[in-house]
């Protein structure tokens, strides 16, 4: 399964918050609010606590460059165009 995370800022100002971007899989949770919950679990046993996902979402494909690396910048836009 391919994942991508971006920091998305708010519109009204704040600190900047974690999206998680994943590509749709056999063997992942039903729901972006299922994946949330384990995804937040995950990050707070194996990275920081202190990090909270404030959003999960479901996509065919991680955008990527010639390269292979992933556009985080269109993830962002992509991000912002939907809320």
């Amino acid at each position: 399964d391919e994942t991508a995370a971006v920091a998305i800022n708010p519109h009204g100002g704040g600190p900047s918050q974690l999206v998680i971007f994943t590509v749709a899989g056999a063997g992942l949770p039903t729901t972006p609010d299922d994946l949330r919950k384990k995804m937040q679990a995950t990050i707070k046993r194996e990275l920081n606590p202190l990090f909270r996902v404030h959003d999960v979402c479901l996509i065919d494909a991680l955008p990527r460059t010639a390269s292979n690396k992933v556009m985080r910048r269109e993830l962002r836009a992509k991000y912002e165009a939907m809320h």
